[in-house]
């Protein structure tokens, strides 16, 4: 599987306000799959995602916030 690819096509998804691809990009981002690890940047993708009320996105939300260090995580 070629993970870098799938990070440039959810991203490109995920810019035209797509919530799956928004949440997908934001989980690879997350665990640093086919990327370097951007917890920050998977929080905002995340939040936009949970912000449209996608299910998937919010559970994800609430996990990530759980973990990531309170003093970095901002209002995402």
């Amino acid at each position: 599987q070629d993970y870098q690819l799938a990070v440039t096509w959810f991203r490109q998804a995920a810019e035209l306000n797509h919530l799956k691809a928004q949440t997908n990009l934001a989980l690879m981002l997350w665990i640093g799959r086919g990327c370097q690890t951007d917890q920050s940047a998977a929080l905002r993708w995340i939040a936009k995602a949970a912000g449209k009320g996608y299910e998937p996105a919010i559970k994800w939300h609430q996990t990530m916030k759980k973990q990531y260090p309170t003093s970095q995580a901002g209002s995402s």
